[in-house]
């Protein structure tokens, strides 16, 4: 996490917490990280936000984007 948090504050500080998704380029990062590992990180990342901004990033901006429906 720490060769990224700089670089993932300054999207988050760029276009806001209402305009960063969450997403993986599985299967072809997999010779990179296992996909438990991005998720891993995304989730350590996430971990010092408040409820509302990971509820954003990890669902509630791409529901909103893609014109998703709620479950």
């Amino acid at each position: 996490l720490p060769a990224y948090r700089d670089r993932l504050d300054s999207l988050t500080t760029i276009f806001g917490e209402d305009r960063v998704i969450f997403g993986s380029d599985y299967p072809q990062s997999d010779s990179v990280a296992a996909l438990p590992q991005v998720v891993g990180l995304a989730q350590a990342y996430a971990s010092g936000k408040s409820s509302a901004a990971k509820d954003k990033f990890f669902f509630r901006n791409a529901r909103r984007v893609y014109a998703l429906p709620a479950r």
